[in-house]
């Protein structure tokens, strides 16, 4: 299910981002979701197409991955990114390596990969990560000048929710490169950042969130004809009734997509 309930009818809407509605009401939020066996799903989200069915061949496992994986098609179109180009995607958690994956399959010329955990940086390599940076030992910024010939990525993108790790990346782009901060971050905390980095070097920044109905359909899309494989991402797999469990290795970081499955034993 497309989670995303919009009006229909605002600017956004008539404009085809539903995910920017200004009346967005969303399943998990304002309307509960899947921990359960059975949901209730709206008039509305009937009427809106926001029920998709699974294509054959992908299991309910990983269709329920499509919305995150949506989000990062979303993420990746806002960077406009032509073929050759160099990315660097910042954190190698589940949304990192997905947008990975997808930058590879997309016909990125080469991805650079940010993550201080080991594991997960080993797995980027995996999903096709080209340069491997631990930002513990390394500086990201020199490693994507030395990638690039001295000039540095072409666009990047931030998935960890930390100001200063998002600010940190402008210096591993080029002049006129793209920096979206993908990543959501806690409210009411702020950042310094040098100005004149984004003035003279015409850095645009930009951002991107949650996904719309279309780009939920090519998630679908990609899994159903094999481009993309996120069964490495799940795991851990827990009945209804270890859901707190779930949360718990989510929290700790332990492994990447823990999944609540009601109709496990």
């Amino acid at each position: 299910m497309y989670p995303v309930i919009a009006c229909g009818r605002c600017f956004y809407c008539q404009h085809g981002y539903r995910n920017m509605c200004l009346n967005r009401r969303t399943v998990g939020y304002e309307y509960n979701g899947g921990f359960a066996e059975y949901m209730l799903v709206t008039r509305e989200a009937l009427e809106l197409g926001n029920l998709v069915e699974v294509p054959s061949g992908v299991s309910a496992e990983e269709a329920a991955l499509a919305e995150p994986l949506a989000c990062c098609i979303n993420g990746l179109q806002v960077l406009s990114l032509e073929p050759g180009e160099t990315l660097v995607v910042v954190g190698a958690g589940p949304m990192g390596l997905m947008l990975t994956r997808l930058a590879r399959i997309s016909g990125v010329g080469q991805v650079i990969v940010s993550e201080p955990n080991e594991q997960r940086l080993a797995l980027a390599g995996e999903m096709g990560a080209d340069v491997k940076v631990n930002p513990a030992r390394e500086d990201l910024a020199s490693r994507a000048r030395e990638a690039t010939g001295g000039l540095g990525a072409d666009a990047a993108i931030v998935t960890v929710g930390v100001p200063g790790v998002a600010w940190e990346t402008l210096r591993a782009v080029r002049r006129m490169g793209r920096v979206n901060l993908f990543a959501g971050f806690p409210r009411g905390q702020e950042a310094k950042v040098d100005l004149n980095l984004v003035h003279y070097g015409m850095v645009t920044v930009t951002a991107s969130q949650s996904a719309t109905l279309t780009q939920f359909h090519r998630a679908l899309t990609l899994m159903a004809t094999g481009k993309i494989d996120l069964k490495p991402l799940i795991t851990h797999r827990f009945p209804l009734s270890q859901g707190p469990q779930a949360f718990e290795k989510k929290i700790a970081l332990e492994g990447l997509k823990p999944e609540i499955l009601p109709g496990l034993g």
